[in-house]
């Protein structure tokens, strides 16, 4: 899924699309599995564990 599409989902359900959502939603949409908050601080590396909380 690119990002005009995530962007158009987060927005249909009146959710601000930022760059932080963007790339936790797009890491979560790559995985065939749910991930726990350590794995996605592991896999994106660039936001830290508070700012992909407030993401989620």
């Amino acid at each position: 899924m690119s990002n005009l599409d995530l962007t158009e989902l987060l927005e249909r359900h009146d959710i601000k699309a930022t760059a932080n959502r963007l790339i936790v939603a797009g890491t979560l949409l790559t995985e065939e599995r749910p991930l726990s908050l350590m794995e996605l601080e592991d896999k994106i590396g660039t936001i830290d564990k508070s700012g992909i909380f407030r993401s989620l």
